[in-house]
This record gives C-alpha cells, sequence and structure tokens, in this order.
C-alpha cells in the first residue's frame, strides 16, 4: 500500500489493533475515503515483505484470541453502520473462519511433514 504523506498528517498511521486479523489496510482504506482521499486499485502491483508475519512462531490460541479481538474490533469501529452492518458482520465472521481453518490445516500440515520426516529419519519411509 503507498500512501501520500498528506494523507497521514491527516488521517495518521494504521491502527495496530487490527494488524494481527488482516484488517488493517481495509480500515485505513476507509478512513481515507472518509476523510475525502481518492482510492486507487492496482491488482498488477506486486508487494515485497522483508519479514513476514507468517514467520512469527506465536501460539495457536494466541493467534485465535488476537484474530477474534481484531475482527470484533473492526466490526465494532469501522464497518458502516445502517444498511450495510449485516453485510459487513457476516464479512467478518467468513472471513475469521477462513481464517482459523487456514490455521488449523496450516498446523496439521507442519506435523505430517514433520512425522513424514522422522519416519524417514529412522528408516521406515514408505
Amino acid at each position: 500500500m503507498l500512501v501520500k504523506s498528506e494523507v497521514i498528517e491527516k488521517i495518521g498511521f494504521l491502527r495496530p489493533e487490527f494488524f494481527l486479523s488482516g484488517w488493517d489496510t481495509l480500515e485505513y482504506s476507509l478512513r481515507a475515503k472518509k476523510a475525502g482521499f481518492k482510492l486507487l486499485y492496482v491488482p498488477s502491483a506486486v508487494i515485497w515483505h522483508k519479514y513476514s508475519a507468517a514467520g512469527v512462531k506465536l501460539n495457536i490460541i494466541k493467534r485465535f484470541q488476537d484474530a477474534l479481538v481484531g475482527d470484533v474490533t473492526f466490526c465494532v469501529l469501522a464497518c458502516p453502520r445502517g444498511l450495510y452492518m449485516p453485510f459487513w458482520t457476516l464479512q467478518v465472521i467468513l472471513k475469521f473462519l477462513r481464517d482459523r481453518i487456514v490455521d488449523v490445516f496450516n498446523v496439521l500440515t507442519k506435523s505430517e511433514k514433520r512425522d513424514k520426516l522422522r519416519r524417514m529419519v529412522r528408516g521406515r519411509f514408505r
């Protein structure tokens, strides 16, 4: 995400409470749009992160708690009110469920790879 300095001067930085849940850029975009700034989406843009949040070793329960708090915080503080509230609430719930399924899949995949490697080392690879 590229942001002009005048946007930061007017609306501030991204809110840290949304970082682990992944709502930070959407919430920031909503604030920028509400402040009168024009948003531009470039689907061909590629961003390379030097450090990945995925590389951080977090307890699965801690990740679950952080994500839930971030999702609920987003829905309470940033979701557009009125007619669209049920839509945003559903979006938050679906994103939360999708992310938790991915977390569980990643844990299962890693443990299966670890078990497979252990069998290979012990000479039981089939």
